[in-house]
């Protein structure tokens, strides 16, 4: 019966996938062109824009079609109260970026309101702002119902939950995705909060998570009627790995946990890293855990004072299902040595009990050379020990990062003091001698002052600007695009002045 269950899941999700594939290549496309500071469209008020004389949606079935290598900051959120479909123009290469951007009130917003289904494919997402700040829950879905499908994307950053699901009965599909960077704080740092909302179905298959301040799922006290968590790779949590709570069938099956729950748990608590309510209400549930590989290094759990505990791997509800399904045998307790992957933070374990407060304790895990993160490894039982006698864990292996990419779209320029106030440091690297032109545009894209305009040998520069416009007069404060031409390569990079 076990057998027979996971092999309807992956059969449910190709169907799922080959039905989202033929319904995004059927329908209307709109190429969205990469962000151009001399003339700037934001993400946002191309997908609010596209409609017709009388405000109505040209048409409902509208793919938007994203440059690869593309930039695609959101000046505000993305509200659809029609089906969205943003996808790259191709599912190889380096993906399209899509970034909160800071304007007039010199903040930013989350990138995703969800009003109705929504599709994001091969696409880069952060919530940290062109000017290196992060913002929160990325995709907060706001309506009842609605279906959010997420496949290979890269997620990185937020200071709380990426997926806050904040209305009753929707369906959340994760395939085949990266998450990385969700640290706010040891209470928030989750990959996904339902918070209170009853769901109908948490799909998540195929995806390595790293590096959470919390844990990958949480719930309080509300009902989900189907979860499936398969095959999926999690690295590095504070608190635990999930909340799957009053759950009415559920598929645990295939994954690998490792050092999650590093701040340990009170001794009152009656957590695990696999935490399982009861329905109370009479209701059956079917709540299959199999073929798991959880382990803790010694570095962190030594450090765990005897006034507390060491999170087990299940609460006694969770462990019921086990003893009842007769799995325990097929759960194993193995160091993953992967191929490339974060370093150990031990002090980050006595470090939160020397200071237990939410608000004051940060995690810092090793994101150090996070760009060649590579999760495969070689460790024999686990490459076999899945339910089909498969490798455990994400197959993709490599988990990547651009996030510096996204957060300048120039490694070589930068700006010092930023904010700017009086005057400005502007440095620069040439590979060759070129003619440089410097120029200052507003938020609109109006040319607002000329900063340089010389012939420069190759190598680094620095100039300083006056903080004047063209005018003579010194610029107002807020935001601003610094755009260098040398040659035929072109760079920006958002500043502010203050």
């Amino acid at each position: 019966m076990k057998k027979l269950y996971i092999v309807l899941s992956s059969l449910m999700a190709t169907m799922l996938i080959a039905t989202m594939v033929t319904s995004v290549s059927a329908q209307r496309t709109v190429d969205v062109p990469t962000f151009n500071p001399g003339d700037p469209v934001f993400l946002n008020e191309v997908i609010a824009g596209d409609t017709a004389t009388d405000g109505s949606r040209i048409d409902s079935n509208t793919v938007y079609v994203l440059a690869n290598d593309g930039y695609y900051p959101c000046i505000a959120t993305i509200v659809n109260r029609f089906p969205l479909k943003i996808v790259a123009a191709s599912m190889t290469g380096i993906r399209p970026r899509i970034y909160p951007s800071v304007g007039d009130g010199l903040e930013s917003s989350r990138l995703f309101e969800i009003r109705d289904n929504i599709i994001v494919m091969y696409c880069d997402l952060t919530s940290r702002d062109d000017l290196g700040q992060p913002t929160k829950n990325m995709f907060r879905p706001q309506s009842d119902s609605v279906r959010i499908w997420v496949e290979d994307c890269l997620i990185d950053t937020d200071v709380a939950a990426i997926f806050r699901l904040n209305a009753d009965n929707q369906k959340l599909y994760l395939i085949n995705n990266i998450i990385t960077n969700l640290v706010g704080d040891y209470n928030n740092g989750r990959g996904i909060d339902t918070r209170g909302n009853p769901q109908d179905t948490i799909w998540i298959e195929n995806n390595t998570f790293v590096n959470l301040g919390s844990r990958v799922l949480r719930t309080n006290n509300e009902e989900w009627n189907y979860l499936l968590f398969n095959q999926n790779t999690v690295v590095n949590t504070g608190r635990r790995v999930m909340d799957v709570g009053k759950v009415k069938k559920a598929v645990i099956t295939n994954n690998i946990w490792q050092d999650c729950g590093i701040t340990g748990m009170d001794t009152s608590d009656t957590f695990g890293v696999i935490w399982v309510d009861t329905i109370g209400d009479g209701s059956t549930q079917d709540i299959l855990i199999s073929n798991n590989n959880f382990h803790i290094d010694t570095g962190y759990t030594n450090r765990i004072p005897d006034t507390a505990l060491v999170v087990p791997l299940f609460n006694d509800m969770a462990q019921l299902f086990v003893d009842e399904a007769q799995t325990g045998a097929t759960m194993s307790n193995i160091k993953v040595d992967f191929t490339s992957g974060p370093a150990p933070t031990y002090n980050l374990t006595t470090e939160w009990f020397e200071n237990p407060v939410t608000q004051e304790t940060f995690p810092n895990f090793d994101t150090v050379g996070q760009a060649a993160w590579d999760f495969s490894y070689e460790n024999s039982y686990l490459m076999t020990g899945g339910t089909e006698g498969q490798w455990l864990g994400d197959h993709r292996w490599t988990a990547t990062t651009s996030v510096s990419q996204m957060q300048t779209e120039s490694g070589s320029l930068k700006v010092f003091p930023m904010p700017v106030e009086d005057y400005a440091n502007i440095s620069f690297t040439l590979n060759a001698a070129s003619d440089v032109e410097m120029s200052i545009y507003n938020i609109m894209g109006k040319k607002v002052a000329s900063v340089e305009y010389s012939r420069y040998p190759a190598g680094d520069h620095t100039i300083t600007w006056n903080g004047t416009s063209d005018s003579g007069s010194i610029l107002e404060p807020g935001m601003y695009i610094l755009r260098m031409k040398a040659g035929n390569d072109v760079s920006s990079l958002k500043i502010m002045k203050r």
